[in-house]
């Protein structure tokens, strides 16, 4: 559904139907009124679905359609080929989204890294000093819980879930504290550990880095999904 108004009465972050197409408005100009017509204004937007960038001039007293825009829950049925299968929790109607390329792909890299992760481990067989078990676990489990709260962000951006900028917050929240059990790692096993060969620590260093990176993923598909987020305010 939609309806019209003055451009003029459009303001950032409201919708607007530009090419047919209904998006929000990201910036809006405004040009003086000239000696043989009327003041004009620019609009800069995205597509609410596509998010293609869109822009229109035209006179402040022109009308345009606005979409009416109604936001609702929805739960996630199935993704397949980049594309999500949503039921509308209000009417139970079925939709489809299209999931953004750069997503998939974080969320490919993050499955991708955990499962080599696995791999290395069983073939590689690292040999940990007892005295540095309890950090190679300490920093095992603040990686995983980064992926845990990701995975919950990224379905609960597709059905506005109230708990998403809360798990996102929780993402960069493991993620700092992933660095910080690293460095601390590294540190102990090049300054403290006085028993292992310096190529025995630089495997070890390997492991520990390779832990790191998944919940680097995971900042990186948080980091799109808050992108995400704010384009669609």
């Amino acid at each position: 559904m939609k309806e019209q108004t003055e451009v003029r009465t459009l303001k950032e972050g409201r919708y607007a139907m530009i090419d047919d197409a209904p998006c929000i408005i990201k910036s809006i100009s405004h040009s003086k009124p000239g000696k043989h017509g009327s003041a004009k204004a620019r609009i800069e937007a995205v597509g609410i679905f596509d998010n293609q960038k869109r822009s229109l001039i035209s006179p402040v007293t022109a009308k345009i359609y606005v979409p009416l825009v109604e936001r609702r829950n929805g739960q996630v049925l199935s993704i397949a080929n980049g594309v999500a299968q949503i039921m509308d929790l209000v009417d139970y109607s079925n939709f489809e989204m299209k999931i953004p390329d750069n997503l998939i792909d974080k969320i490919d890299d993050l499955a991708d890294a955990s499962k080599e992760n696995l791999y290395q481990f069983d073939v590689e067989v690292p040999k940990i000093p007892l005295e540095m078990k309890d950090d190679y676990i300490q920093l095992t489990e603040a990686s995983l819980l980064s992926v845990k709260e990701v995975l919950p962000a990224v379905r609960g951006f597709f059905h506005q879930s109230e708990e998403l900028k809360e798990r996102i917050n929780k993402v960069y929240f493991y993620e700092k504290e992933v660095d910080k059990i690293a460095y601390r790692l590294k540190r102990k096993l090049f300054k403290d550990i006085k028993m292992l060969k310096f190529s025995e620590k630089i495997h070890l260093r390997y492991f520990a880095l390779h832990i790191q990176q998944i919940s680097d993923i995971a900042k990186k598909v948080a980091d799109i999904v808050n992108i995400l987020i704010m384009k669609r305010m």
